[in-house]
């Protein structure tokens, strides 16, 4: 009897510690540092190139209303589209959403809360973006501050890409992707787990699922084989970890054909490859990077300190990480997307090779106090850079013809009227009752001869 009263008694103080511990962790200085990564993370999605930016990222992007028009009309009809309802030159013709599920997130978000409810969701995909990718780089370096400030400058590079379209969430679960597989490598057996439903919502989100897949066959790949040749090195994995990530990667080509259109969404980034040159050709994201732009200087800078480093003072590579690396920076100078996945692979490198350089976190010297004021600071820094309702309004209108389709309304054109590519998706929304000439569904247009005319 005395010893269950002595439990009893106990528990409170238990309790108590958890209570303590907790607090602990939430006002952590890996969490303030997190908090400052997400603040830069807002800052690029608000403030980053000269003008109205944020109207820019939410508004400005042609695509941005296109994706809305088909969202919501996916959320109204229940029905997901098979033809173009929405140009003259076109209409009719055989076409399906692609990234329908990205764009029914888009819908939801502008049914809730117009201009404002749009810009909300970019900014908690910037921010988680942010996060995922200074986990990442901490799993590699294991270094608080190196992976704060790599993952602060790699930010710096997704000026040209970050945008509200579907595929910013594709970078969000490319991260996780490569979060599971760097889990993994490090002996986490069950990181795998969670990548064939990733994968189920990811190849109804966007395209860029085809990255996950490169990436998993990289790492399996790399696996096969063991030697340390210099600062290279890579290890076997046992054959039931290759049989493991083999059978994972099966299990997410499954879930991947798991789709409104059945396995046409898991074939379509073959077709932009092999069947649409003049959308590559054409498009200023398929495009070489302008080094007269910040971002572009910034890539420069970020691979010329990683070859000086490497000279001076070499760190170790896994096989895996030089592989990703060279295809990125590759890619990334033939095509200016590309910038944002050399991003999430230069990361973690840099945080290794500033992990050397500054101090380590040490949990016996943190202060949860001060970093509770300073991430309560970091937040409300976010919400006051945030601009209000009326502002973004203010920005559209500025940069769309909002006072053009005014006058269009007032003064109906006879017949059909032709439009510049970027504007097409804001006609689409601000006057749905007319058809197109053309919009930012370069690929489908492409298909028909339509993009060929227009360029023309």
């Amino acid at each position: 009897m005395p010893s269950v009263s002595r439990e009893v008694a106990a528990s409170p103080s238990s309790n108590s510690r958890g209570i303590h511990e907790l607090v602990r962790r939430v006002f952590s200085f890996p969490v303030f540092v997190g908090a400052m990564v997400g603040l830069a993370a807002a800052l690029v999605t608000t403030l980053w190139e000269p003008g109205p930016v944020i109207a820019g990222r939410v508004v400005v992007e042609g695509d941005t209303w296109w994706h809305l028009v088909v969202g919501e009309r996916i959320l109204s009809t229940h029905t997901w589209p098979t033809m173009d309802l929405y140009s003259f030159t076109m209409h009719g013709a055989p076409w399906i959403a692609y990234e329908w599920l990205g764009e029914v997130v888009m819908a939801v978000a502008a049914r809730l809360d117009g201009l404002r409810g749009l810009a909300v969701l970019l900014l908690l995909i910037a921010v988680t973006f942010s996060a995922l990718l200074y986990y990442f780089a901490w799993l590699r370096s294991r270094n608080v501050l190196a992976s704060g400030f790599a993952a602060i400058v790699a930010l710096q590079l997704t000026t040209p890409v970050l945008g509200m379209r579907p595929q910013m969430l594709g970078y969000i679960f490319l991260v996780f992707t490569l979060i599971c597989l760097e889990r993994f490598r490090q002996g986490k057996a069950r990181a795998l787990w969670p990548l064939p439903l990733l994968f189920l919502i990811w190849a109804n989100m966007h395209s860029s699922f085809i990255l996950g897949f490169l990436v998993m066959g990289v790492y399996w790949v790399c696996g096969l084989v063991q030697f340390r040749w210099d600062r290279l090195e890579t290890r076997r994995w046992s054959s039931s970890d290759r049989l493991h990530l083999l059978w994972i990667s099966l299990l997410c080509l499954v879930a991947a054909m798991v789709t409104p259109y059945g396995p046409r969404l898991l074939v379509y980034p073959v077709e932009v490859m092999l069947h649409q040159p003049l959308v590559i050709l054409a498009a200023t994201e398929w495009q070489s990077p302008q080094f007269s732009y910040f971002y572009a200087k910034v890539f420069l800078a970020i691979l010329l300190a990683i070859i000086f480093v490497q000279i001076a003072a070499p760190i170790d590579y896994g096989l895996e990480t030089l592989v990703l690396l060279l295809f990125t920076f590759a890619e990334t100078c033939f095509h200016a997307r590309f910038v944002m996945f050399f991003a999430i692979i230069s990361a973690p490198v840099l945080a290794t090779i500033l992990a050397s350089r500054l101090p380590s976190y040490r949990r016996e010297e943190d202060h949860p106090v001060a970093n509770a004021v300073l991430i309560t600071a970091v937040v409300l820094g976010i919400a006051t850079i945030f601009p209000a309702g009326s502002k973004l309004q203010q920005m559209m209108e500025k940069i769309h013809p909002a006072g053009a389709v005014r006058y269009l309304r007032q003064h109906p054109p006879v017949g059909n009227m032709f439009n510049r590519e970027e504007l097409g998706g804001y006609l689409m929304w601000a006057m749905p009752e007319r058809k197109v000439f053309i919009d930012g569904r370069n690929d489908f247009y492409e298909y028909g001869g339509v993009l060929w005319d227009y360029y023309n």
